[in-house]
């Protein structure tokens, strides 16, 4: 069995590049995640030694992106991963569909990463009123830091309606771009767009009459969220946080619960790793939600 390439994404370059180099596959492009992955992906790595090559942070990637509760020993929960792509390998993502959520141990290399972010606040949609406001958000990064946001969408719904739509390019504080292959956003797109802190006062505007803030995977996006408000000096709005990886789990008792899975078993047509499309599917899977109770 092959590992597929949604999961060999989610590891480093670092941890790519020494799977590489130890099994001396040759003439590949270790400037290219995409190639890294599609060669390691050919050459057919037995997940038991992939298991050698996986960081503590790295399972912790991986749980975070299959909606599975990162509690206990991260080898068992990584052996379970695998266990479940030789089970299941028709039904997780195509090959040519990369992950957004990726942890790499170099995280702590760059700057403005900030390693105490506040945890998570989350509420059940129950308990925050069947037509009560709230805000879907998402977010494109360019680097492992989580200070670099290049992308932000806000979807506003009302009840069982989106009342707001919201899309802005940010230039993050480094010229590095590590994820262009996914979202397809360069230097180049953001090189003379605004700052976080000074799109700051437009989208904070956003939050006003929000009970909670839905985010797919939240912790990534919270994350982002608070990493970018302390590197602008500019404070967080203090909704909680909804996560529907969680709530399509909780509701639906999907044992994958990754983006693309969740609108597929709903009929809600996804761009995936654009910002606007990903935080309209996360607005309409509460919004179904709420309708499914």
């Amino acid at each position: 069995m092959n590992l597929n390439i949604a999961i060999l994404s989610l590891l480093g370059r670092d941890t790519l590049k020494r799977i590489i180099l130890d099994f001396k596959l040759k003439n590949i492009d270790l400037r290219s995640k995409k190639k890294m992955c599609e060669a390691i992906h050919s050459f057919g790595i037995p997940p038991k030694t992939f298991l050698r090559y996986v960081s503590e942070l790295e399972a912790k990637a991986m749980c975070g992106y299959y909606g599975i509760a990162d509690k206990g020993n991260y080898t068992d929960i990584i052996e379970l991963l695998l266990r479940e792509e030789t089970q299941n390998i028709n039904r997780i993502l195509p090959d040519n569909v990369f992950p957004k959520r990726t942890i790499s141990s170099q995280q702590n290399s760059y700057p403005g990463l900030q390693s105490s972010v506040p945890p998570v606040l989350f509420k059940n949609v129950e308990n925050l009123g069947q037509y009560g406001c709230f805000v879907a958000i998402d977010f494109e990064t360019a680097d492992y830091g989580r200070d670099s946001a290049c992308s932000i969408a806000l979807v506003k719904v009302l009840g069982d309606q989106i009342i707001d739509r919201a899309q802005f390019l940010i230039r993050p504080p480094r010229r590095t771009f590590e994820f262009t292959y996914l979202h397809g956003i360069s230097w180049k797109h953001v090189a003379n767009e605004p700052k976080f802190h000074e799109l700051w006062p437009q989208i904070h505007k956003k939050f006003e009459g929000a009970e909670f803030i839905a985010a797919h995977n939240a912790s990534f996006d919270q994350s982002v969220l608070m990493a970018c408000c302390q590197n602008a000096d500019v404070s967080p709005p203090t909704l909680p946080f909804q996560c529907t990886v969680r709530l399509a789990r909780k509701t639906w008792k999907l044992r994958r619960a990754n983006l693309p899975t969740v609108c597929t078993f709903l009929g809600i047509p996804l761009k995936h790793h654009d910002a606007a499309s990903d935080a309209e599917a996360c607005a309409k899977i509460v919004i179904a939600a709420r309708q499914n109770g």
